[in-house]
């Protein structure tokens, strides 16, 4: 399920408006909204801050936590996902019912994964940068001539003259 498909399922469970949801998040309602209809992506470094806040817990913290994080993932983010969570999903077997059942790990470890891809994404920004700059280089924008100031016309003399 898609991270703004989660995040609205859980404001009908609580029975709140993204307005009351948003100030729950420590965020704006347009910034939320914006998630909601995935003009914007959700903040890798805040998600768990954002789990507890819509008190999320098991199961669904997991996928809250998941799902946000893969909105965006580059595939070295979605390695590490992988690594940390994919080996700790078991599949239970209920009459006839398939489930996944997450284990999370440490919210140190939590915490630590979402420092982990804070960092990747500054370091994204960062590579952003040098390639504008580069760009720039190779295709310089046109500069425009340089303007020649006006004359000046003075009407009256600058320094007054003495009368005789």
């Amino acid at each position: 399920m898609s991270f703004s498909k989660i995040l609205s399922k859980r404001f009908m469970e609580l029975g709140i408006s993204e307005t009351a949801g948003s100030k729950r998040m420590g965020v704006t309602q347009p910034f939320v909204n914006n998630i909601v209809n995935k003009k914007s992506l959700p903040s890798a470094d805040r998600l768990v801050d954002w789990a507890n806040a819509l008190d999320l817990h098991d199961e669904a913290r997991a996928e809250f936590l998941i799902a946000g994080i893969a909105e965006h993932a580059p595939q070295a983010i979605s390695e590490l996902l992988e690594k940390h969570f994919a080996r700790k999903v078991t599949r239970l077997r209920d009459g006839g019912d398939v489930e996944y059942a997450v284990t999370l790990p440490p919210l140190d470890e939590q915490r630590e994964i979402a420092a982990q891809l804070a960092q990747v994404e500054t370091e994204r920004d960062a590579l952003k940068a040098q390639l504008a700059a580069i760009e720039a280089l190779i295709h310089p924008q046109p500069i425009p001539p340089a303007k020649t100031p006006r004359k000046l016309k003075l009407r009256a003399p600058l320094v007054p003259t003495p009368k005789p």
